[in-house]
């Protein structure tokens, strides 16, 4: 859902850009107190001009328009939100050929219970992944689903066609697929050859926009993983992330400060480093898995993931296990 609702939002500023909709939003809304025909439109009294424009348009045929109509149901700008009528001309459109609708009509039929509508889904997902005008987000997703499909099937999570697409989607530019082949590049996962000169510069391109990116480059430089050993670099990269929100960063700083790696040692730095890392836990755990019972798991257990000023001193918590406790709080939290 978030890559749909996200991607909404794309599509609508480009709407908007384009004319159509920017005319609806200057006119105003109009409220509904009754919808007609199959297709649930207002009445024509009710709606704008020119929503009325791309209704006629619609009804005639014309693929765009059939993709517009759908995306006002879907967005409920200038008619009510109505997730049928949208799927409705959505699939009007994605018979056309329309990427975005191909791809929208795979987002809501997937919400259905019956296995048609989730078979129709993939179908339509497939589709808008193969689309010569795709989305890098519909040849990610494509190859999430086909990751999944490869893993209930007991086989290699990467193998087939799905690397083949997270490969496509990271050429064009999807930024999670770039993180995920640049990390197969390094370390030679997936069936990918190993290169770690060219995962370095495509990990390089993602870190400002994702910075867990910065731990993987970190630790590359810190460890000499395809790339001269360089811990004052790879401690420059640990701040980076750590300044950008990444927990990751934030427990390799730790070690950093307690053990000199990079920097020098100051073990005053790595507990304010620790303070830091719960204080950012305890936010997490609480926003996330706020009243829940998850909740009441993670939070009693937050000193056990940071360090009192003897530990400090005594025995600095190593990257494999602070990474192995962070990878547990996020999941406990993530199936909150």
């Amino acid at each position: 859902l978030d890559i749909v609702f996200r991607f909404s939002k794309r599509l609508y500023l480009q709407f908007l850009f384009l004319g159509c909709l920017g005319e609806l939003v200057c006119l105003g809304s109009t409220e509904a107190e009754g919808r007609s025909g199959s297709s649930g439109l207002k009445e024509d009294s009710e709606v704008s001009e020119v929503l009325n424009s791309v209704k006629k348009r619609a009804a005639e045929g014309d693929m765009s328009s059939e993709y517009e109509l759908g995306m006002a149901y879907f967005t409920g700008r200038e008619v009510a939100l109505d997730r049928d009528a949208a799927l409705e001309w959505f699939l009007r459109a994605a018979g056309q050929g329309h990427a975005g609708a191909q791809f929208f009509c795979y987002s809501l039929l997937s919400q259905k219970s019956d296995n048609e509508s989730k078979s129709q889904s993939i179908s339509w997902l497939e589709k808008a992944a193969n689309h010569p005008r795709a989305n890098p987000e519909f040849i990610f997703a494509y190859a999430i689903h086909l990751l999944k499909q490869n893993k209930e099937s007991s086989r290699p999570p990467w193998d087939g066609k799905a690397i083949e697409f997270l490969a496509k989607a990271a050429e064009a530019g999807d930024l999670r697929a770039l993180e995920s082949f640049g990390r197969m590049l390094m370390f030679g996962d997936g069936g990918v050859s190993k290169n770690p000169e060219r995962a370095i510069r495509e990990l390089e391109r993602v870190a400002p926009f994702r910075s867990s990116v910065y731990a993987v480059l970190g630790d590359a430089y810190r460890y000499g993983l395809g790339v001269e050993r360089d811990q004052e670099k790879a401690f420059r990269y640990y701040q980076m992330g750590a300044e950008a929100g990444s927990s990751s960063c934030q427990i390799r700083l730790v070690d950093c400060f307690s053990d000199g790696v990079g920097t020098k040692q100051d073990r005053i730095e790595a507990l304010e480093a620790y303070r830091d890392l719960r204080d950012e836990l305890v936010e997490m755990a609480s926003g996330w898995a706020e009243n829940s019972e998850a909740r009441k798991k993670i939070l009693p257990r937050i000193p056990e993931y940071t360090a009192e000023p003897s530990l400090i001193s005594e025995s600095p918590v190593s990257a494999e296990k602070t990474a192995e406790i962070e990878k547990e709080i996020q999941t406990e939290i993530i199936r909150a």
